[in-house]
């Protein structure tokens, strides 16, 4: 049953909410949607900023994880090292790598790694920029073989089509550097890739990046005439289908398009960045023009302009974090030397064989 308690509306949300995917991309996109496409009854709540459902489990059978940090999600590198320092602890990372590979893909038992106790960050001057009042939002990843090679992500809330796309981001780049410790060939397509998560969360205007990049914008940024048009057709999203329900039925499309209109208003008045008072909220509507060609100079003021932003997920690393340790740079600088004497004798093993081959020529 939904009820309003003031701004906020809350649903029935007292199911478990699983999502099932054949990859980590998908995973992504079909997490995002279920909040996204969400009657009012199946959300926990919906409010003037974000909305939440509960009780979360995302499975990716194969971890293959395609993602652009810039484009994608609109943050920049210095985001992602800001995450990882925070949450990773080097040495801790390193023991877990190395149970990661006693455990190698045939030894029983579950390998688990504490993330980092982040503490409250209070802003006395804004309480809305405060953050994580309830504690960290990942707790907590672990590393299992069977009945195939598992990395679970354990988190407390994550905004999703925003920072929860970092913490994918996370679990795929250990899985990687699982991977690499284990060794044998081993790639990342072998792995699964759970996420448990108590609450996943889509924020109103931080998470614009990715309606626009996922193809759904179309929805945000038509008129409510041309919304009423076409309420009760079908649409095909990411390989599920989706009606178009009156928009006091999708609240979190109605957050979204709320935020949309603002930006949209902002324009046409011709506000200019400085004039605005939230900071997160100029940051967004900044990204958003660079993003989609908006010409910026008419809202400048002095300010510069933001230009478009591209970190695909092949420039992401951990290397810094694992060489943070004399210890754990002695033990990957062994592993990798002992990788490249066995593509050596395998190369040598080769012409070998070739040679005998043509003795008997």
């Amino acid at each position: 049953m939904v009820t309003k308690r003031g701004q906020l509306l809350t649903g029935d949300n007292r199911r478990a909410n699983v999502v099932e995917a054949e990859t980590m991309t998908d995973l992504w996109h079909k997490a995002n949607d279920s909040i996204i496409w969400a009657d009012a009854d199946d959300l926990a709540y919906a409010s003037s900023l974000d909305s939440m459902i509960t009780d979360c489990m995302g499975i990716a059978r194969k971890a293959t994880f395609e993602i652009d940090i810039g484009a994608d999600l609109w943050v920049t590198p210095s985001r992602w090292n800001t995450l990882i320092r925070q949450y990773v602890d080097p040495d801790r990372l390193f023991q877990w790598l190395e149970r990661v590979k006693e455990i190698s893909t045939y030894q029983r038992g579950i390998v688990a790694m504490d993330m980092n106790p982040v503490k409250h960050q209070v802003v006395k001057s804004n309480a809305r920029a405060s953050r994580r009042k309830g504690g960290g939002c990942m707790r907590m990843i672990t590393y299992r073989a069977f009945p195939q090679p598992t990395v679970t992500l354990f988190s407390r809330t994550s905004y999703l089509g925003y920072i929860g796309g970092l913490d994918m981001l996370c679990g795929y780049k250990l899985i990687e550097t699982a991977c690499d410790m284990i060794g044998d060939g081993l790639k990342p397509e072998a792995f699964q890739f759970v996420w448990m998560c108590d609450t996943w969360q889509f924020h109103g205007f931080k998470s614009m990046a990715y309606i626009i990049a996922s193809g759904q914008q179309q929805f945000m940024r038509c008129s409510d005439e041309t919304w009423n048009k076409h309420v009760g057709e079908h649409f095909h999203i990411h390989g599920i289908e989706r009606e178009l329900k009156p928009i006091e039925e999708l609240p979190t499309w109605k957050l979204i398009r709320y935020w949309w209109k603002r930006i949209a208003k902002q324009d046409a008045e011709g506000k200019l960045y400085s004039e605005m008072k939230y900071g997160a909220e100029k940051r967004i509507r900044r990204r958003f023009h660079a993003a989609t060609g908006v010409d910026q100079e008419q809202f400048l003021n002095g300010e510069r302009e933001y230009a478009p932003l591209t970190t695909p997920i092949e420039l992401i690393t951990l290397d810094r974090m694992l060489y943070k340790t004399p210890e754990s740079r002695a033990v990957i600088r062994k592993q990798k030397l002992e990788k490249a004497e066995k593509l050596l004798s395998q190369l040598f093993d080769d012409d070998e064989a070739d040679i005998l081959m043509l003795d008997q020529l």
